[in-house]
Parts: C-alpha cells; sequence; structure tokens
C-alpha cells in the first residue's frame, strides 16, 4: 500500500521487496539531477554503493521491469536507479501537510512475490501496506506486522500517527489523517472455521472503531457481491460481514488475480462510507507486477482540521558561516549595554541575531530537483503492449545499449570520484571522507512510534516530574561581596575559549562560533551584561528555557521512559553565563572540601581513579603472604532519573552547608526557578513545558550542582566497613569479607542506608538495574545473593560498570570482546577511505586509525596488569587490521613486521606505556621505555625477519623526521608482494623464478638488489646517492639520512616494483598463467 498526496502527478507502485529495500539501503547516495560526475561527487560510500550494484545485479534477472532514468531538465540519462528520494531516506518519502482543509490522499494495493521497481514519483510517499509478503522488519523501523507475519503496513518517516492495533493473526491496522486503515491476509488452506474466527476478530476490531475504516486485504473468498463469476462459502461469510459493518465494496469487476486463462477477484477492499472520510478513484492498474496478482489504486479524500502553532525555531547554517560579514555586522551594529540587565540581555542577542543573519544563511534540507523522466523505457513499455515481439525488437534493443552504457558510466565516475574523495583526507583527515564513513552525516533518525498519541506527553512527564516549588528571598549582600562578584574582562575571555565549535545551539539558533566572534570583539560587552545580571539577581529566563532532543538508548522498549536520553541545548550566551558561574562555584567548593570517592564532574579525576579503587581492594583481599583469600563482593547501583529528579530545595541545603558566598546561592536560585523545556512534536508544533526540578542534562552549571548534592551520600558513614564510590550518578558499593554471607549481610545493611538518604531528598533507585559481582579467584563458594525489599540480586558473571565489563577474577575475557567489536565495527568503515593503492599518506593514515586504539586502550591501566593472553589477542587481530592499512600491507603480513613498518606500537605496549603515565611517569619516559621492550621483543621474534633485517634499530626508524611508506615500498620492507618466491608460497604461481632474468629464488632481495633486469636504476640511483652498492643491510639506514636520499631510494623501489607488476598482470593474461594473489 502507498499513501500519496494527490498533487496531479504519476503514482508509483512498488513492491515489498522493494520496500524492505528502502529500509536497507536509507543511507544511500543523495544524488543530484545534473549529470552522471554530479551524481558521483555526491556519493556516500563505497560499502552503500556495493550494496547497490548488488542489488540491482540481482534485479537485472527481470530486464523487462528495469528503468532507465533521464533528467526532467535536459533529457539526458542520470541513473539506472529509482528517484533519489526512494533510496536517499525514508524520511523524504513522508506525506506532506495538507495546505488547505481537504487531503486527497492515494493508495495502492500492493500483494506481490517478486521486486519491482517502477520509474514514477516516489517523494510523497507515506505508508505501504503488504499482503503474503516474505519478510518484514521490526516496528522501529516502521513496519507493523500482524501476528502470522503475512500480513503488514509500513509507515515512512514524517508521518503522524494517531493510533496502532494489536498484532491479530491475520490483520493489523494503524490509524493517521483521520482514518483507519486494515491490511488483511488470509490463506486459501485454512479451513472454513478458521476463516470465520478471523472474520469475528476484523469485526470485533472494526466494529469499535471511532473514525473511518478502509479494509483491504487478500482475503481468497468468492462472492458475486465484488463480481466473482461463482460465489463459495468464504465468500457468504465475508459478503456477510461487509452488510454487517456497513461496508461499500469499492471493486469494480476488473479482476485482481490472474493465472494463465483463469481470473479471480480475491484482493478486495472495503470501506465505511463517512462524510469525512471516502474513497476515490478505485481501479485495478493494468501493468506488470512480477506477481499473479494486480495493483490496486484507489485514493482517499479525507477533511482535516490544523490549528497547532507551528514551531517557528530559528537555525542558520553555521558551516557556511562568512566569517568577514560576520565581523563587518558585529562592528555596524554594536550598541552600549542598558543599565537594566533585562534590557541589556535582549539587546545583546538581538545583536547576534542581526550578525548571524547577515554571515549565515538559514539551515534547511537541500531540494534537490527529482529524477522521474525515463523516455527510453517508457516507448518500449508502450510499444510492447501494442504489438508482437517483431514490432518492438529495435526499440528494446535501443533501451538496452542505453541501459549498458549508463550503468557503465555511472561506475566509471563512482570510481573516479570517490578516488578524489579518498584523497581529501590528507586536507582535513576528519572532513568530508571520514563523516560520510563513519555515517555523521544523516540527520538523526526520527523516534520509531514517537508521534504515537500520548507517547511523547508520557515520556516527557516521567522525565521530567512535578515536584513542590520553594521561594527562597535574597540574601542581603555587602557591597565587598558585590565587588568580589563581578567578573573582569579576562575571566570572559577565558570562558569563552572552553566553548567548543560544532555544538547544537539553544532556542535562539546562535551558535558557539558567533559567540566567540563577538567576545573576540567586545569583551567589555558581556562583561558588563553578566555583571548587571550578577549585581541586580537577575538570570534572563530565555537563559533558563532549553530546546529539549530525546536520544535514545539501545535495546529498550520504545515507550518506556528510561529508554530515552533528555538532552537540554540552552542557550550560547547563556551558556557562557554558567562557564562563569561554575568557575566561581568550583573554587568555593573545592576551598569547602569535597567528598574523596566523587570521581565524576571533578577536574583531575577520571573513570581510572574509580576503577583503581576496585582494582586496589580486590588485590587487597587476595594478596600474597596471606592465610586466606577475601571475597570482595561488588554491588552497583543506578539512581532513577538522577540529573532531572534532583529537589531544587535540596541542592540550595547543600549549598548552604558548605558556606556558599550569599552572592552565588542568590544567582544560582534564580538559575532553579522558572525553568522550561520547548517540546517539538513530529508534526512540526512546540509547546513549552515547565520544569520544577533537576539539573539540565547539557548546561555547564548542573554538574557542579548534582556534586554538591551527592557529597552527603558519599560522606555517609556506615556501621560496617562498606566503601562507595561514586562517578556522577553511578553508585558502587564494596566491602570484603571472609565469608560471601557476611559480605550479603553487609552489603544489605549499607544498600538500606543509601535508599533512605536517597528517599529523604527526593531520589529514587532504579532497582531493576542493581548488578552484583564477587571478586574473588576462588573456584568453590564464589556466588553471593543480595536480598533487599522482595528482590534476589544473584552475583554474575560480569557486570558493566562505567563501560567495563568486570569479572570475578578480573581477566576481562567480557571487556575484551566487547571492545575488539566495537574497534573492528570503526575499523570496517574507516577502511573505506584507507585504500592500499592511493588514498591518504601514512601520517594521515596513522592519525585517523586513533579512533579504533582509543576504544580498544579504554581504561588500559585498570585492565593491561590481570587481561589473559587470550583476551588480549582477541584485540590485537583487530589492532592489526589497522596497521595493515597504515602500513599499505599485504594481509599475509605478520603482527610484527606491520607494528614496525606503520611505526605503530604494539598494543600492548600501548596499553602498559598508558600504566606508566597513570602512574606518574612522563610521556616522554614511558615511551623511551616501550621502545626498549618493543627493541627486545623485535630481535627475538619469530616473525618478520627479513623486515628485521633491513630495519633492525627501531629508534631510529620510529623517530625519524621525514620519510612515508607507500605501497611499493611496503612490498620490500615485508618481503609480501610481487615475487616470484612469494607467489609460488601462496600458490599463486607454477615457480619461484624470476620471469625477468630465470634466476631463483625471486625474492624481494633479489628483485631489488640483484636482479640484472633493474642494473641501470640502481647505477643511476647509487651514483646519486654516492654510495658503492645498495644491499639490503644499507638501504633503509641511507634512507633516514635525509628526505631526498628517502625520496630518491623510494622512487627507485616505485619503477622496480611497478615494472614487476606489468610483467606480473601480463602474464596474469596468458593463457595458463597462474592467478596473482588478492591484495
Amino acid at each position: 500500500m502507498k499513501v500519496e498526496l494527490d498533487t496531479g502527478q504519476e503514482t508509483c507502485t512498488m513492491s515489498s521487496h522493494i520496500a524492505l529495500m528502502v529500509v536497507e539501503f536509507s543511507c544511500l547516495y543523495p544524488w543530484s539531477a545534473e549529470t552522471v560526475a554530479s551524481i558521483s561527487i555526491d556519493g556516500h560510500g563505497q560499502q552503500a554503493g556495493e550494496a547497490v550494484s548488488r542489488h540491482w545485479r540481482w534485479c537485472t534477472k527481470a530486464p523487462m521491469v528495469r528503468s532507465l532514468f533521464v533528467d526532467a531538465m535536459s533529457g539526458q540519462p542520470i541513473a539506472d536507479t529509482p528517484p533519489p528520494q526512494f533510496l536517499h531516506r525514508p524520511s523524504i518519502l513522508g506525506l506532506s501537510r495538507p495546505t488547505g482543509n481537504t487531503t486527497k490522499t492515494r493508495h495502492i494495493l500492493l500483494p506481490l512475490w517478486w521486486c519491482r521497481k517502477k520509474g514514477k514519483r516516489l517523494g510523497q510517499v507515506a505508508s505501504l501496506a503488504f499482503s503474503k509478503q516474505y519478510r518484514y522488519r521490526d516496528e522501529e523501523n516502521g513496519w507493523y506486522a500482524d501476528a502470522s507475519g503475512r500480513a503488514a503496513i509500513v509507515v515512512l518517516s514524517g508521518q503522524h500517527i494517531q493510533a496502532v492495533g494489536p498484532r491479530q493473526p491475520g490483520f493489523r491496522w494503524i490509524q493517521m489523517n483521520g482514518h483507519r486503515l486494515y491490511s488483511c491476509y488470509c490463506s486459501p488452506n485454512v479451513t472454513l472455521s478458521d476463516f470465520e474466527d478471523f472474520l469475528s476478530a476484523l469485526e470485533m476490531s472494526a466494529r469499535n472503531s471511532p473514525v473511518p475504516t478502509i479494509i483491504t486485504g487478500d482475503f481468497n473468498a468468492k462472492s458475486r457481491e465484488w463480481d466473482s463469476p461463482r460465489e463459495d462459502n468464504r465468500g457468504k461469510a465475508l459478503a456477510d460481514l461487509s452488510a454487517s459493518l456497513g461496508l461499500i465494496v469499492c471493486n469494480q469487476g476488473q479482476p485482481t488475480f490472474v493465472r494463465r486463462a483463469s481470473e479471480s477477484h480475491i484482493d478486495l477492499t472495503f470501506v465505511k462510507r463517512s462524510t469525512t472520510c471516502w474513497v476515490d478513484g478505485w481501479k485495478v492498474l493494468d501493468e506488470e507486477s512480477l506477481s499473479l496478482h494486480k495493483y490496486i489504486e484507489f485514493s482517499i479524500k479525507t477533511t482535516s482540521q490544523r490549528g497547532q502553532e507551528m514551531s517557528t525555531r530559528r537555525e542558520w547554517a553555521y558551516r557556511k558561516l562568512d566569517r568577514g560579514k560576520l565581523i563587518e555586522a558585529l562592528k555596524r551594529d554594536a550598541r552600549p549595554v542598558p543599565p537594566a540587565a533585562e534590557d541589556a540581555c535582549k539587546q545583546t542577542v538581538d545583536w547576534l541575531t542581526r550578525a548571524c543573519d547577515a554571515s549565515m544563511p538559514k539551515a534547511g534540507r537541500a531540494r534537490r530537483p527529482p529524477a522521474r523522466c525515463h523516455k527510453a523505457r517508457r516507448i518500449y513499455t508502450r510499444l510492447k503492449k501494442k504489438t508482437d515481439d517483431a514490432g518492438y525488437t529495435e526499440q528494446l534493443s535501443a533501451f538496452r545499449s542505453e541501459r549498458k552504457l549508463l550503468v557503465n558510466k555511472i561506475r566509471e565516475a563512482k570510481e573516479e570520484n570517490w578516488r578524489k574523495l579518498c584523497e581529501l583526507v590528507d586536507n582535513d583527515p576528519w572532513g568530508l571522507p571520514y563523516r560520510i564513513v563513519m555515517k555523521k552525516m544523516t540527520r538523526r533518525k526520527t523516534i520509531p512510534g514517537i508521534d504515537l498519541p500520548g507517547r511523547l506527553e508520557n515520556i516527557v512527564s516521567n522525565l521530567f516530574p512535578t515536584k513542590p516549588l520553594c521561594t527562597r528571598d535574597v540574601i542581603p549582600v555587602s557591597q565587598e561581596d558585590t565587588d568580589r562578584a563581578c567578573f573582569s574582562v579576562d575571566d570572559v575571555k577565558a570562558a569563552v575559549r572552553g566553548l567548543p565549535n560544532g555544538k547544537a545551539p539553544g532556542p535562539d539558533g546562535i551558535p558557539n562560533e558567533v559567540l566567540k566572534a563577538a567576545v573576540g570583539l567586545y569583551p567589555q560587552i558581556f562583561a558588563t551584561l553578566f555583571n548587571s545580571c550578577m549585581r541586580q539577581v537577575y538570570y534572563p529566563p530565555e537563559w533558563k528555557t532549553a530546546n529539549l532532543v530525546l536520544l535514545r538508548k539501545p535495546g529498550k522498549e520504545l515507550e518506556n521512559p528510561s529508554a530515552y536520553r533528555p538532552l537540554c541545548m540552552l542557550d550560547s550566551v547563556g551558556k557562557l553565563f554558567e562557564k562563569l558561574l561554575t568557575g566561581r562555584l568550583r573554587e568555593h567548593l573545592m576551598k569547602a572540601g569535597q567528598a574523596g570517592n566523587q570521581l565524576g564532574f571533578r577536574p583531575g579525576k577520571s573513570i581510572l581513579d574509580a576503577m583503581s579503587k576496585v582494582r586496589s581492594a580486590y588485590k587487597n583481599a587476595n594478596g600474597r603472604g596471606q592465610t586466606y583469600n577475601l571475597f570482595v563482593g561488588m554491588l552497583t547501583l543506578d539512581v532513577k532519573n538522577a540529573f532531572n529528579s534532583a529537589p531544587w530545595d535540596k541542592i540550595i541545603d547543600a549549598l548552604v552547608r558548605k558556606n556558599t558566598p550569599p552572592y552565588l546561592l542568590n544567582i544560582i536560585g534564580r538559575y532553579l526557578s522558572e525553568r522550561k523545556i520547548i517540546v517539538h512534536t513530529p508534526d512540526g508544533s512546540a509547546r513549552h513545558v515547565d520544569v520544577s526540578c533537576g539539573v539540565p542534562q547539557g548546561s555547564v552549571l548542573g554538574p557542579n550542582l548534582w556534586n554538591a548534592l551527592y557529597d552527603e551520600l558519599l560522606e555517609i558513614q556506615f556501621t560496617l566497613d562498606v566503601e562507595i564510590i561514586a562517578f556522577a550518578d553511578d553508585v558502587a558499593l564494596l566491602e570484603t569479607a571472609s565469608v560471601p554471607f557476611l559480605l550479603e549481610e553487609r552489603l544489605e545493611q549499607a544498600l538500606g542506608d543509601v535508599v533512605d538518604w536517597l528517599t529523604a531528598n527526593g531520589l529514587e533507585l532504579a532497582i531493576e538495574k542493581f548488578e552484583a559481582v564477587l571478586l574473588t579467584n576462588r573456584n568453590k563458594h564464589n556466588r553471593m545473593t543480595v536480598r533487599f525489599q522482595g528482590h534476589i540480586f544473584e552475583s554474575k558473571p560480569a557486570v558493566k560498570y562505567l563501560g567495563v565489563s568486570i569479572d570475578p577474577r578480573l581477566h576481562f575475557k567480557e571487556h575484551a570482546e566487547l571492545a575488539a567489536k566495537r574497534a573492528s565495527d570503526t575499523c570496517r568503515h574507516l577502511t573505506q577511505i584507507l585504500p592500499n593503492l592511493r588514498g591518504p599518506r601514512q601520517r594521515t593514515r596513522k592519525v585517523l586509525v586513533t579512533v579504533v586504539t582509543s576504544q580498544m586502550l579504554y581504561v588500559a591501566p585498570f585492565w593491561f596488569l590481570s587481561i589473559t593472553v587470550e583476551a588480549l589477542h582477541q584485540m590485537e587481530v583487530v589492532y592489526r587490521r589497522v596497521m595493515l592499512r597504515v602500513a599499505f600491507c599485504y594481509r599475509t603480513v605478520s603482527y610484527e613486521a606491520a607494528a614496525v613498518v606503520s611505526s605503530m606500537h604494539p598494543l600492548a605496549l600501548l596499553a602498559e606505556e598508558r600504566l606508566e603515565m597513570y602512574g606518574g611517569i612522563l610521556k616522554s619516559l614511558a615511551r623511551d621505555h616501550s621502545i626498549r621492550k618493543w627493541q627486545t621483543a623485535w630481535d627475538t621474534a619469530k616473525n618478520g625477519r627479513w623486515t628485521h633485517r633491513l630495519i633492525t634499530e627501531l629508534t631510529p626508524w620510529l623517530r625519524r623526521q621525514h620519510g612515508e611508506v607507500s605501497f611499493h615500498l611496503s612490498q620490500v620492507l615485508t618481503g609480501h608482494g610481487c615475487f616470484g618466491e612469494y607467489l609460488h608460497r601462496f600458490g599463486k604461481s607454477d615457480s619461484d623464478s624470476c620471469a625477468l632474468c630465470g634466476a631463483s629464488p625471486d625474492d624481494v632481495e633479489h628483485a631489488v638488489f640483484q636482479c640484472d633486469a633493474f642494473h641501470r636504476w640502481r647505477t643511476e640511483t647509487c651514483v646519486y646517492l654516492d654510495v658503492d652498492q645498495l644491499t639490503a643491510d644499507n638501504v633503509v639506514g641511507i634512507m633516514l639520512r635525509s628526505n631526498s636520499d628517502w625520496q630518491r631510494v623510494t622512487s627507485m623501489i616505485g619503477r622496480i616494483m611497478s615494472a614487476r607488476e606489468e610483467e606480473e598482470r601480463t602474464r596474469q593474461h596468458t593463457p595458463g598463467g597462474a592467478q596473482g594473489i588478492t591484495r
């Protein structure tokens, strides 16, 4: 089923398989409709392109349905694919908002079995309904299937769903645009009794519908009511249902199922007539569907009322900022700051807004002209209907030749422009190519089902609970404290430098880049503004209003409010003010004293400090010299909706206990009052929601306020020796005992104390998220059970705390598996822009792969000392793939050789180096130590002996200031490449002798330093280098002398290897020649 606005354009038809491709290939190319070259230039990924190529190659099995698209303006061919709106992203396939009171939508019933593509306009598609589809996806992707999986409705992005029906055997419904749409299927093989049960369930559902109803599907029932030549019992039962519900049959006599000479009318459409919804233009399309069923098309006209207030969000395309125009606008419109803080705030924001208007275009999705003409295929298909096979042979041949030519041009253009895209990496490693392969170009996806009735309201009300407000009077402040409260120009300059670029702005839309430029020109304006706010105890309401952004947590139910992380996007000027306040508050809290076991949101503290406490407890309990080992129990706790539930009065009370200066208490009191969030709904409207508690996630001041509140919990004196650790709101309880049951008792008592404090301070634990683990090296009695409030928490084989999987023996097998998987996914994306041939330089590659290295070395000082060899090897396997790309190596190169050629330290040495740095050793000393260890391991390694002969000493090789490894040089340094001995060893050649001079074996030493075919090139290089002879023992030392010597040697090696590769390609194309090795 497809729903489309009636705009006078042709309707697109499609099958269940092609609809599935919409979801699976939702990140493909936003191709323009101008030239073949522009298609490839705008391409967004080689992997996605290969996926599309595989899909269309599969479609060539049915060449009669392939389409040739040409530009609508010029008539030139541009793509052998559906229009870009179909492939780019499902959100573009949405139903546009109606402009009047009447909306006309068009539906096509698709009971199909085979994939089909039809080149008609797809830009207005809203939903699809299927009968007897082969497979379907989950509801997160907009697929609403019945209980049996044989009928489904797909709602594409941008559609406002009013309700969704439950999964029923044989049917499912959705409610949108003021009507309820059913998709049904009932197999012809079921008994009459089962069919009647199906109709009974359908009747009960449709009878309770409060809105007009449309029922479509494949019923496999025959009746004269819909012009079947005969009637069966199923048809009678279905006709009785139609009469009972007052439904009107829309079928008009044309058969919907054709098999050879037989025809039937089993694909039906029923509608309940209404004054607000009616069906128009029902017809069976006479088009090839690659199925025995026919397409059914009809339009539904609905009368809708739209009186919602639309959102007026201000956004500019900050990436297109013209700094020259920005500076000019800021200088032109600068005005003195008014004495009143409220007036000063409004004038400053208006000033920045005018500067944004003058220097940046408005943000908005680019609108590319659609490609919807396909002249060549249309001529062929129309002739096919009118003539026999011989009448359209010439047109068919022309169509196929044009199609083949177009496919070749598109492929060549893609390859050429992807190569150019890879070359751009050297100019900006984190630029367009990186964002493409890492899938950072796509907009944030709409949360599935967020537009269901009441769901967004329920989520917001649970994430932002309402609590009683307590008003506080302003505390009198002395003149001395007032003067101390003022900010200097230097304070403002230092604070603005800490604002990051590229972050989402708040409701005013002013990006940080504009604010930084303004402060750089006129810091006194902002200093005066903020000082006025401090003196007058005024916190502008605009700075307390935030755009709400919901980020979905993976693996949780969509209707569960805890499945979303709410971020509050605040205005940039307000965040700068918060940054200044944070500096004052943090300075005071450090003097007043903070809980030592709060390790989050504090300068100089990190996750490693929390993990070191866990390791210390385990080490003390299982140290050497003890009569017996002890048990360490660890219980991880989670506070439910912690940051958004913190009571404001409790935060102020905590600040009072810490003797916070009155001027800070006054302004923070204004900060924690009359806050609002702007909730943007899927239909484009926005509404303001009052907030009465919590610290905004996304604010600068919020984390410090949270720490002030939480310190009292961390300072609880437990009756037993239980240690509490906190990182932000994540809490862990640690206890050591000689037997597990003592651990259980002590942890249960400590847990009760924690719950009592949280309850008294308006917070609540998420008991269902508790996890327990017993840290011990014993094989017996190594389990514990913690009981609390009727819940039982068994110790687990591993628990995840602060992103680390902690197992009982601290062997980190589970952590290594997760880290290797995460790094492998990143490596797979990055390798698309790191080809062995061409692509970025080695230095740029080393910068890019730090993304993978950082993922694997997360909290390395914690896990390195006790990780098992097998667990470390799991990560080294992925790390080797990265090194191969940096070193331009063949996949057969060993881990040791790849590390040396790529100049990347082995993973174990990097982890040990980070451990030493965490212990206080200087980075330079730690690096010297790791190089010495690497040298010892390199001298004794079994693999990479040829590379060791060339690069014996690692220090000069690693610390060289010039020269980068290329693909040809990498072959020489590793011995893996276009050499007879190598090809013969891997079964790619019948002989290991040299094809140019006949010598055997044709290894790398012979090829580069001994082969007579290249004697002249070696002699010329030796004369330039002023050496008698180039050998394997001196070549690297000569290259390290200077950049010119490096370039001369690599040039010679490049010429030699290019000549050998050309000879190898000739041998491969010779009849009987062996196949070359795959790079």
